[in-house]
């Protein structure tokens, strides 16, 4: 948890993550990760559509992100830190719960990809 925490203040400090403590995307808010341990260590292959979604995140923000980045929580829920092309912290992407959200159609493939866009969408 530590270290994730860490990063996350690394990141607001440096000016390259939009609002970490407030941001919430895939409903996982980052304030709710200091009372849980966020990584557990493991690694695993990605569902499929937790591939999809990170193959969404790659066509929108860049290939940078790859599955070597994503983090998994103590619940098992992958977890990437998407960088954008000028290297920035753009959003955080909670890729198991969008990807389930879309799979049993509580997300449409324009709100998963708005999502994914994050403050970019608002713009």
């Amino acid at each position: 948890m530590g270290s994730l925490l860490a990063r996350i203040d690394t990141e607001v400090a440096a000016g390259r993550l939009w609002r970490a403590k407030e941001i919430v995307c895939g409903h996982i808010s980052l304030t709710g990760f200091a009372d849980s341990k966020v990584m557990s260590g493991a690694r695993r292959e990605l569902t499929a559509t937790e591939a999809f979604v990170l193959s969404e995140i790659q066509q929108y923000w860049g290939s940078q992100n790859s599955v070597d980045d994503v983090f998994f929580t103590e619940r098992d829920e992958a977890v990437l830190f998407v960088r954008a092309r000028d290297g920035r912290t753009a959003v955080i992407i909670a890729l198991t719960n969008l990807g389930q959200w879309h799979e049993d159609g509580t997300l449409s493939l324009e709100d998963l990809r708005e999502q994914i866009k994050g403050p970019d969408a608002r713009s």
